[in-house]
């Protein structure tokens, strides 16, 4: 079946994207532009809290009716909370769409947030908290990017903290909701074996009643960024460390170079430049990676990696070592070309998860009111060349900008 992607709008505002798919299942997802960055001071968390008590009953369905409508015939609906959006999807087999698409408009539109729900999801939230506290791979990245984002909204945490979580009353949520559960704030994702007509009155039925609304509140720009170091003490038996900075954000014309690089750093094949000479020349590590975050006005390039605490600096000194390089010395066409088609080939085998693809797709016309095909993505990357990868390397990696967190571990 094609792959053509097909656009419409609905008279509230609500954009509509289908994406034809052969197979026997469907995905459907409703994106709302409103993260943890849109929430007011002191009640952070909330993005993530009406994520979750979203779940928790509707006007005619009880929890048990929500939480049973989609597994009880095999399908899953879940839900997710970044810095910039929230999504609420399913998975189906394709002659459940209608039923997921019911489903789906019914919690975003009719949810009733019960206060006895919401005491206990509240606990539940704060398991979730603990449990990031205890693993220190992962609540290393909210400390950095508290530490670089300092008292910026980007720089709180998704899930929020135990102490902000209890100041949360439903009216925050109900508030929340009303400036952004907006039409012209949303995007609707579909993809599966089905017509263009089909997806059209699936949309115009079951989402036409989305509240248009106004205009969501601007947010703010993040400026100001000075680079920090901090070593923290923490009882654990590894050291963990995250290096980066900001860096471009979506739409900027040196993502795809950044992207290539940050990929051929630290990406998730095992000859990624960081990996091999960390892990297997030297011995150091078990985990190192790069990574790149970005946003509608941002983003964060970083390196990370655990070690045992004896060899933390000999680790920097070869991530350091391994910088230096790509800031120093352009590419070669060869290897301009072989980082190039390791991208490429990364990607291609990405688009086969129909639903991971039907998600990018949705954030990008959230955010960009456009979306990129497979071979235009393909073709940018191309376009790339070792010099504005050597510029993009001296620009967010150079070592003035570097902030770095370091998790000590046990003496």
């Amino acid at each position: 079946m094609s792959a053509e992607l097909y656009h419409h709008t609905l008279p509230n505002g609500l954009r509509v994207l289908f994406r034809p798919s052969a197979g026997e299942t469907g995905h459907l997802a409703i994106f709302i532009h409103a993260g943890s960055r849109d929430e007011e001071e002191g009640q952070e968390g909330l993005a993530h809290f009406i994520e979750h008590t979203l779940f928790k009953g509707t006007k005619g369905r009880s929890m048990f009716q929500v939480l049973s409508r989609l597994d009880a015939v095999g399908g899953e609906l879940n839900a997710y909370t970044t810095k910039e959006e929230t999504c609420i999807y399913g998975s189906f087999h394709r002659r459940y769409l209608n039923r997921a698409a019911d489903l789906i408009a019914d919690v975003v539109l009719n949810s009733t947030f019960p206060e006895n729900e919401l005491l206990k999801e509240k606990e539940v939230i704060v398991d979730e908290i603990r449990s990031y506290l205890d693993s220190p791979s992962e609540q290393i990245f909210d400390d950095f990017e508290q530490q670089v984002f300092r008292a910026h909204p980007l720089g709180r945490p998704i899930l929020g903290t135990e102490e902000s979580l209890k100041k949360i009353k439903r009216k925050h949520l109900l508030e929340f909701i009303r400036r952004h559960y907006l039409a012209s704030n949303m995007v609707l994702c579909l993809t599966g074996p089905y017509s263009e007509a089909e997806a059209r009155q699936v949309a115009e039925r079951f989402f036409s009643h989305v509240p248009k609304g106004g205009n969501a509140p601007a947010r703010k720009k993040f400026s100001g960024y000075r680079a920090r170091t901090v070593y923290h003490q923490q009882d654990t038996h590894q050291a963990h460390c995250v290096i980066g900075a900001p860096a471009y954000a979506t739409e900027h014309a040196s993502r795809t170079a950044l992207a290539l690089l940050v990929n051929m750093l630290g990406g998730p094949a095992m000859n990624a430049r960081l990996h091999l000479l960390v892990r297997e020349k030297h011995g150091l590590a078990y985990s190192i990676d790069a990574g790149y975050n970005t946003w509608t006005d941002g983003g964060l390039a970083h390196i990370y990696f655990g070690t045992d605490a004896t060899n933390t600096e000999r680790c920097l000194k070869l991530v350091h070592s391994e910088l230096k390089k790509v800031r120093e010395k352009a590419l070669s066409p060869a290897a301009m070309r072989a980082a190039q088609l390791q991208f490429e080939g990364q990607l291609t085998i990405a688009e086969e998860n129909k639903l991971n693809v039907m998600l990018a797709l949705g954030r990008q016309l959230l955010q960009h009111d456009k979306t990129s095909s497979l071979a235009e993505i393909c073709q940018r990357i191309r376009a790339v060349t070792p010099t504005q990868v050597l510029e993009v390397a001296n620009e967010i990696f150079a070592p003035a900008r570097l902030s770095m967190l370091v998790y000590t571990g046990r003496p």
